[in-house]
């Protein structure tokens, strides 16, 4: 899959602080590099392909929102007023339209006048680079000066003109892109589902109250309220995935103000309770997965969606306190989640599972090679220590081939001989 941007930020020791934000377009060879002052919400510079642009930030300030991450910039400049200077709000298009307009100033005789070079500058920022297209596109300039400024570009006689435009048309681009970035991130988090690492015990009876259930909480605590709270079809739809996959179904037994959770196993029905503690970690991990894909499909059912039409369920070690037989069952389960066909098509549900599971990771390789998913919807990523003070990590890419192989798999990783 290719990504059209990438974005990354780093926070300082002290305190969460904006260091510096890098966003790429590969296919397109661009790369826009802000850092931060102190302050971690104006600029302190702008690179584009690795050539600063200084004259971007002469009498200027570049603004990000310290409230979010990647936020539109807003462009100020500084102006005198009383022997004092205040920062004054500008268009963001203004700053590299003079800066455009300079460059061709000094490539027309006097004769030229300062709005044809304006409306010249314009025609320019509305191409994202000066490529050989898009200068053989401003080449149908109305005037013959600029005709033939494009033209000495285009056979290579204005290198640095070339240049200076064209980090100037990818700089304001990428600068804009940045909205689209914050948007999506905004959109993508919309349809998000945690579940975290430790889920609560269970309990042999909890008392019943009268509210329903919609969602279940990252600690799991909220689970028996959320099963009473579903319909009979909802919860014997739950029951049959979980017995498809594990092979014993779930029931919510409801007597005197209080409620059990029993597992049904060849007629038998057990409380959750005399189980072994594995069940009540799994058990909120099940049902967050069945009930993502339940809202999904089930008509009538408005799920929460965002307008990226991707869902995402994080989960930190699911396989806690599992059998290892078991732990190997959960690459099943997600497989057959992303597999299933719901009433959206469109809609993708993504995984990003924290585990140290090797029974886990092995099944995923077994279950490319038997071709149940492929190998191109699976990703391992691999944190290592690479500080004695453990304050730096390495993170390297590891992934399966067609027949289910682990590749660039760390030597060790799950034992030291």
């Amino acid at each position: 899959m290719n990504v059209p941007y990438g974005v990354k930020a780093t926070v300082g020791k002290e305190s969460t602080a904006r260091a510096y934000i890098n966003i790429e377009l590969p296919l397109k060879n661009s790369k826009l590099e802000i850092k931060f002052d102190r302050r971690s919400s104006f600029a302190a510079s702008v690179t584009i392909n690795d050539s600063q642009l200084s004259e971007l930030l002469s009498g200027r300030e570049i603004h990000f929102s310290p409230d979010s991450l990647f936020s539109d910039p807003f462009f100020l400049k500084r102006v005198k007023e009383n022997k004092a200077t205040k920062l004054v709000g500008i268009g963001r298009t203004q700053p590299f339209l003079a800066l455009v307009e300079k460059e061709l100033s000094g490539k027309v005789d006097g004769r030229t006048g300062d709005k044809r070079i304006s409306h010249e500058a314009r025609r320019i920022l509305r191409v994202n680079a000066l490529t050989e297209n898009t200068l053989q596109m401003l080449s149908n300039a109305e005037t013959l000066t600029f005709k033939r400024i494009y033209n000495r570009m285009l056979n290579g006689d204005e290198p640095e003109l070339r240049e200076a435009l064209d980090s100037l048309c990818q700089s304001k681009y990428l600068l804009e892109l940045l909205e689209t970035v914050g948007y999506d991130l905004a959109e993508f988090f919309k349809a998000v589902e945690y579940i975290g690492p430790a889920r609560a015990r269970s309990e042999r009876f909890y008392r019943q109250q009268e509210l329903e259930v919609s969602d279940i909480s990252p600690d799991g605590k909220n689970l028996p309220m959320f099963l009473a709270s579903l319909e009979d079809r909802q919860l014997r739809s739950f029951s049959d995935w979980v017995k498809r996959v594990f092979g014993y179904g779930v029931s919510v037994h409801k007597t005197e103000g209080h409620i059990s959770i029993n597992l049904e196993h060849r007629g038998q029905s057990v409380n959750v309770v005399d189980t072994g503690y594995g069940v009540s970690q799994v058990l909120p991990v099940l049902a967050q997965i069945w009930w993502m894909q339940f809202k999904e499909s089930s008509a009538g059912f408005s799920p929460a969606r965002n307008q990226l039409n991707v869902k995402t369920l994080t989960i930190e070690q699911p396989e806690l306190h599992l059998h290892p037989a078991h732990q190997a069952l959960l690459a099943d389960v997600f497989v057959e989640a992303l597999s299933t066909k719901s009433s959206s098509p469109d809609s993708t549900l993504h995984f990003l599972v924290e585990t140290h599971s090797e029974a886990l990771i092995n099944r995923l390789g077994e279950l490319i090679e038997n071709g149940a998913v492929s190998a191109d919807d699976i990703q391992v990523v691999i944190f290592g220590d690479v500080s004695d003070d453990l304050t730096s990590s390495d993170v390297t890419i590891s992934e399966f081939d067609k027949t289910g192989i682990l590749n660039n798999w760390p030597y060790g990783f799950f034992n030291f001989s």
